[in-house]
């Protein structure tokens, strides 16, 4: 029994450490899965219960969770927060310092902040020269500039989006609370949230203002329960600054007030304010300083790029709805996205409208953006909160039901199982490890000889516009201009330094060695010529200026 005490403990230490590692150093392919490794974990703690009871409490497992158990519930949070913002920015900066954040979403987003933060307009040569509000109607990066007048660097971008995932965890423990009351399921919620696999998808990948929207809808809705209506109007118009599609979000809130709540002047308000602001962002401000002075965003649309077109085609054949929400595609993307959480939030048909507003656009607009339907993509960050709040509310349900149905067994036991439920729903769908993650990180900035090509750009001047390949771009953004390799080939000679790395060369039709001769040959000098590594640092000639 000593022997099979030990094995357990060090199970139980190996779990935790697939956060941080995935033993590829041991392992050829690593150790990718905690689900798998759960259930393995699961199985052999519950054979050792049935075997001898009363030494079962000496397993470490058991020990830490009576430990914890005696912590306040803010001792708690305290430790969770911290080990999330510890993990997720891992997490982020592993990504950012591999080059895997890509020249668009960060590069971009970094370039604009920075031009914003030094007296520019908010734009980014990146896509063209585009004011970014042609692309989303974000007025909230105001709020960031702040941040960058203090470090104007990228990864203040990495760190906003990880302490929004972080603050998060607050309001669902304070609505778990409210409504569930039982500590156990409380934690359970906020255990889950804390594995989610969409959160992964948020918040550690490249910035998205998007990430917001998950502790600003969060304390919306608790804000409302607890009838403290001016802290969720601020949070309401904090959600609209953060994109213009945020509307469909207030749209939700304002028909839960409407229906479930009988708040009619309220909840209307909230209506005629989401309808306002989506027909201003999409007809008036994002046409406007759009190089097309449309609003792209009608182009994913699935039956024409207006609203009368799609309108007349439903009505022609209403039966598109059904491909369009529930083909197979669609099923899964469902599966996934509901189950993290047990699939609890169907238990609370009157939240359904509060993740069916931003989940039916979104749905809608995957025929036209297939990663729209990408459970871990920053896309879920609309409706992730609302299916939280639904299943915390479905759970209460199921807690009442199963006291007043099932009168053979305890409301501990209750208690015991949903919490459990949650939990493995939760591992189930958690996907591949942290740990993973990060070895392979580290894994894409050896094979990249990522510190050596840092020290290369150092050559560069702070003040000097560059065209360089996509993965390079977030690590040169931090000036005013700056173009892709990838998508600037009638604007590649308005760029200073040319920055080519062979091993990150996305989609060019030349050989590299073609390249690096054909610029040489119109007269650019190389800063850095690194040849076994396929690494060049091109300036451009004064007679092309």
């Amino acid at each position: 029994m000593a022997i099979l005490n030990i094995l357990l403990d060090l199970q139980f230490l190996f779990l935790l450490s697939l956060f941080f590692t995935d033993y590829s150093f041991f392992f050829k392919k690593g150790v990718t899965s905690l689900s798998i490794q759960t259930v393995i974990f699961g199985f052999f703690l519950i054979l050792r219960w049935f075997l001898d009871r009363k030494s079962f409490y000496q397993l470490l497992v058991v020990k830490v969770y009576k430990k914890v158990c005696g912590f306040t519930d803010n001792k708690i949070l305290f430790y969770i927060v911290i080990l999330f913002i510890l993990l997720f920015s891992l997490l982020g900066l592993s990504s950012h310092f591999s080059f895997n954040t890509s020249g668009i979403d960060m590069g971009g987003m970094d370039n604009a902040l920075w031009n914003l933060a030094h007296g520019n307009s908010f734009i980014s040569s990146v896509e063209g020269n585009i004011n970014y509000f042609g692309i989303h109607f974000w007025p909230i990066v105001y709020l960031i500039v702040p941040f960058y007048l203090v470090c104007p660097n990228g990864l203040v971008l990495i760190f906003l989006q990880v302490l929004a995932g972080a603050i998060a965890i607050f309001p669902i423990y304070f609505i778990a609370k409210d409504r569930l009351k039982e500590r156990m399921l409380i934690f359970a919620f906020v255990f889950s949230y804390f594995i989610c696999r969409a959160l992964r998808g948020i918040i550690s990948n490249d910035f998205h203002t998007d990430s917001f929207l998950i502790p600003l809808s969060l304390f919306a809705y608790y804000f409302l329960s607890q009838k403290k209506n001016f802290a969720a109007i601020i949070c309401f118009l904090l959600m609209l600054m953060c994109k213009e599609n945020a509307a469909f979000l207030l749209a939700g809130f304002g028909l839960f007030l409407i229906i479930f709540y009988k708040r009619y002047i309220f909840g209307a308000g909230l209506i005629i304010v989401s309808i306002f602001w989506w027909v201003i962002a999409t007809n008036i401000i994002i046409p406007h300083f759009d190089n097309s002075h449309k609003f792209w965003g009608l182009r994913w649309l699935p039956y024409g790029q207006t609203y009368s077109q799609n309108i007349g085609a439903i009505i022609k054949n209403p039966l598109l709805l059904v491909n369009l929400f529930f083909n197979p595609e669609k099923l899964i993307f469902y599966l996934y996205i509901f189950g993290s959480f047990g699939y609890l939030s169907f238990a609370s048909p009157s939240h359904f409208v509060l993740f069916l507003a931003p989940l039916l656009p979104q749905v809608i607009t995957s025929a036209g953006k297939v990663s729209m339907l990408d459970h871990a993509a920053h896309y879920q960050a609309h409706t992730l909160p609302f299916i939280i709040i639904s299943a915390i509310y479905g759970c209460g349900y199921a807690l009442g039901l199963m006291d007043r149905k099932l009168a053979t067994s305890t409301h501990r036991q209750h208690v015991l199982f949903l919490s459990l439920s949650i939990i493995i729903s939760a591992l189930l769908f958690y996907g591949k490890s942290d740990g993973h993650r990060l070895a392979k990180s580290l894994r894409s900035a050896k094979e990249r000889e990522v510190l050596t090509i840092l020290s290369y750009l150092k050559a560069i001047p702070a003040d000097a516009s560059v065209c360089a390949v996509n993965r390079l771009m977030p690590h040169l953004s931090d000036r005013k201009y700056l173009y892709m390799w990838e998508r600037s080939n009638e604007i590649r000679n308005n760029a200073q330094y040319v920055v080519l790395y062979e091993r990150l060369l996305e989609a060019d039709d030349m050989q590299f060695s073609s390249i690096i001769n054909k610029l040489q040959n119109k007269g650019y000098k190389a800063v850095v010529a690194d040849i076994d590594r396929g690494f060049f640092i091109l300036k451009r000639p004064a007679q092309l200026i």
